[in-house]
């Protein structure tokens, strides 16, 4: 959606997290959500969907990561 909306919604397909510090070579797939409470206060949501399997250097490492934030932009 355009960013003047106070609610976004996004899916992706990613091989990029900036939390996870390892070489992922696996396609996840990504479902965002954020809301907008003013000009200087965001939450935000990310779910994961990590698959094994397909061009996977770690076999035994699949499942789910959920994160929950605030962003708060000091002016």
């Amino acid at each position: 959606m355009k960013k003047e909306n106070k609610w976004n919604l996004n899916a992706s397909i990613t091989n990029f997290d900036c939390f996870i510090y390892h070489q992922e070579t696996n396609p996840m797939l990504k479902l965002n959500a954020s809301y907008d409470l003013n000009n200087n206060i965001q939450i935000f949501s990310d779910i994961y969907f990590i698959r094994a399997g397909f061009m996977n250097i770690q076999v035994d490492y699949f499942g789910y990561l959920a994160r929950l934030g605030l962003i708060w932009k000091v002016r």
